[in-house]
């Protein structure tokens, strides 16, 4: 009985953690269409998932990321579908520290929750460092988030 429970409890958690980024091409990559979780553990990538109170001081109630090292060809594939999701963008902003290239993309609101796509790259000889991050939640604007986590 109480594996049953347990097995619904996840099971609704999956889905909606998958339906946060529904409509968002970069939810190939983070649902494991891109690079599979067996794939992900062998290069040594980290995937983390936080939802609910831990997120609630910075008005955020869903927080999904992938940070791993890339191959040339991994790398171009993520950098279209952020490309085809920046295409959807109310707002993008790129900077550039040194060689690393920031992307922060302001994605249209799902219902009551304000959506962002943040993107890291930082070239490794002929491989990438990369981080993807998908927020989800209250927070306004990237701007406001930057206040709250400092």
């Amino acid at each position: 009985m109480s594996r049953r429970i347990f097995l619904m409890i996840t099971l609704f958690w999956l889905a909606t953690a998958v339906h946060a980024q529904q409509g968002l091409h970069i939810n190939g990559l983070l649902s494991g269409k891109i690079i599979s979780q067996g794939e992900m553990a062998a290069i040594g990538g980290v995937e983390v998932r936080v939802r609910g109170r831990a997120l609630s001081k910075y008005n955020l109630n869903f927080y999904h990321s992938y940070h791993f090292m890339a191959t040339a060809g991994q790398k171009a594939k993520v950098d279209e579908l952020i490309t085809k999701d920046r295409l959807k963008a109310i707002s993008s902003e790129v900077t550039t520290k040194g060689r690393a290239v920031t992307t922060i993309l302001t994605m249209p609101a799902e219902g009551a929750n304000n959506r962002f796509i943040c993107y890291i790259v930082r070239p490794k000889g002929k491989a990438a460092e990369l981080t993807v991050v998908y927020m989800e939640g209250r927070v306004r604007n990237i701007s406001e988030l930057r206040k709250l986590i400092k």
